[in-house]
Order: structure tokens, then C-alpha cells, then sequence
């Protein structure tokens, strides 16, 4: 009951920030494009544990999503292509340069860490279906690259 109502609480303090920003950009006639400048989670990396926003998740036994999550970081959360992922987080010089067999299997690999490591993000917040508010590692399939996270409102948005 209580974290349903802190969910419920933090919701309505979004949409309260949302709905400000918009009054005031509507006072001085200014575009509203940038709304979520604003809502951006603050994503860093201290000591193996993730920090988003409030949130503190525990990566030190999860070294390959500690890895992931450093790549997209370390190129200034730009989306990146599966060949810049791979050779980051699997250390990998030149995935051309391996046999197809084996640039297969590291994508497959790739593909289950990050559905791995979204599930495991998604439970440390206690996100459901019906209230989350990011997403993470989405494939965005007009720039067919990788992004490390994805804001509810900008999916309503970019369908």
C-alpha cells in the first residue's frame, strides 16, 4: 500500500512540474518543445551502484550491466549502434573481424544482457505496465540504434 502511494505521489508531482512549466512557457509565449529538459533523469555511475534520480541500484554483482550501462555513458548517452555496444562491453577490437558465427552469438549475448538488465532495472524501481515512467535500452528503429532509456512521455510522442 505505501509504495503504490509514494508511485502515485511521485506521478503527481511530475505532472504538477509538467503542468507549471507549461503555464509559464504559455505567459511568455515561448515554444514547448523542451518540456522534459526539466524531467531528464539524472543518471550516474559511484562505486558499482546506479544512481537515478533518488534511486540507488546495487550493480556490483551484475558486472556486465555495470559494463552496458558505462558504454552509453561514457559516449554522452547518444544513441549507439549494436557494433559500439559490442566492442565496449565485450572488449571486442573489431567484431568484422570474427568469424559470423561469432559475431552472432555476441549480438544474441548482447540482446539477453539487455533484456536481463532492463528487467533487473524495471524491479529495482518497482515499475509495473501500468505506471512506468522510462524505459531502458530501447531500440529506436528510425536511427537503428540502441538508447539507454526512453521517457514514457517521449514514447507518446515518438508512436
Amino acid at each position: 500500500m505505501d509504495i503504490r502511494f509514494l508511485r502515485l505521489s511521485r506521478m503527481l508531482d511530475r505532472m504538477v512540474e509538467m503542468v507549471s512549466h507549461l503555464k509559464s512557457e504559455i505567459e511568455t509565449c515561448q515554444p514547448t518543445r523542451d518540456i522534459h529538459r526539466d524531467l531528464t533523469p539524472r543518471i550516474s555511475l559511484h562505486d558499482g551502484n546506479l544512481l537515478l534520480n533518488e534511486y540507488v541500484i546495487p550493480l556490483s554483482t551484475r558486472p556486465m550491466t555495470l559494463r552496458l550501462i558505462e558504454c552509453f555513458l561514457d559516449f554522452g548517452m547518444r544513441p549507439l549502434c549494436r557494433q559500439e555496444i559490442m566492442n565496449y562491453v565485450y572488449k571486442l577490437d573489431e567484431v568484422d573481424d570474427c568469424s559470423p558465427r561469432m559475431a552472432f552469438s555476441t549480438y544474441q549475448n548482447m540482446l539477453k544482457l539487455m533484456s536481463r538488465s532492463r528487467h533487473l532495472l524495471r524491479k529495482a524501481l518497482n515499475c509495473d505496465e501500468s505506471d512506468d515512467w522510462i524505459d531502458f535500452f530501447v531500440y529506436d528503429d528510425a536511427l537503428k540504434k540502441w538508447r539507454l532509456f526512453q521517457l514514457a512521455s517521449d514514447r507518446a510522442v515518438i508512436s
